[in-house]
This record gives structure tokens, C-alpha cells and sequence, in this order.
């Protein structure tokens, strides 16, 4: 059952980070940081437009790495759902699901098979589109 539980949560997280669009936010703080650090390179400007470029960018990156860490919350909630509801019905206890979770070897086979998944559906949708 602790292994059923575990698939579950798995693939809920897996949904979660794709819904949740959280590598286009990382992508987002990370343009926002190279064209601050651009803006600072750049030699034609003044001080003054590069302090305000600079303050709106901090602003940017500061809504959008609140943004990141509300959706990383969210997959985690998401994730540990399974495990608490097995608790609380006593299907499985939340402790051994997770020392269960935290081994090795599942932990390696579950990012091999998660990573093929993920390249197989990137080869499907790219076939259809």
C-alpha cells in the first residue's frame, strides 16, 4: 500500500510542477537578473535611469520570486496530501511512507522513470504540434 500511496504523490507533484508553470517563473526571475545586469553594463546610460531601471527590476524579481515560492508551497501541499490522508485513515503510517520515500533506490528509479516520461511526452506533443 505504502508504495501505491507513493506513486500517487509522485505523480501528483509532477502535475503540480507542470501546472503550476514553475520553470517559466524561474526563467522569468532569471531574464529579469540579466537584463538588470545588462542595464548596469551598459554605458550610455546615467546613473539615474540605471538606479530606476534597476529599482523597477527589484521589484520585478520580488513579485515574481513570491509568485515562486507560493507555487513551490502549493506542489508541496499537493504532494504530501496523499501521505496525510493515508495517515489519517490509517491505511499507512505517515512516517513509514516517508522513510519509504526517502531510500535510495526508489529514489533513483523514480527519477529514471520520471525523466523518460518526461522526454517521451516531450517527443509525443513536439510529433503532434
Amino acid at each position: 500500500m505504502i508504495l501505491i500511496i507513493y506513486c500517487l504523490a509522485v505523480i501528483l507533484f509532477c502535475a503540480a510542477f507542470y501546472f503550476t508553470h514553475m520553470l517559466n517563473e524561474c526563467k522569468t526571475i532569471i531574464a529579469i537578473g540579466n537584463d538588470s545586469f545588462a542595464m548596469m553594463n551598459n554605458k550610455d546610460l546615467n546613473d539615474d535611469t540605471k538606479e530606476q531601471f534597476i529599482q523597477a527590476s527589484a521589484i520585478k524579481m520580488l513579485k515574481s520570486s513570491f509568485m515562486l515560492l507560493i507555487k513551490i508551497v502549493i506542489t508541496l501541499g499537493i504532494t504530501v496530501l496523499p501521505l496525510l490522508l493515508a495517515d489519517i485513515t490509517e491505511i499507512a503510517d505517515f512516517s513509514e511512507t516517508s522513510h519509504y520515500s526517502l531510500r535510495i533506490d526508489v529514489l533513483l528509479i523514480t527519477t529514471v522513470v520520471v525523466t523518460l516520461f518526461v522526454f517521451l511526452g516531450r517527443k509525443v506533443f513536439k510529433k503532434q504540434s
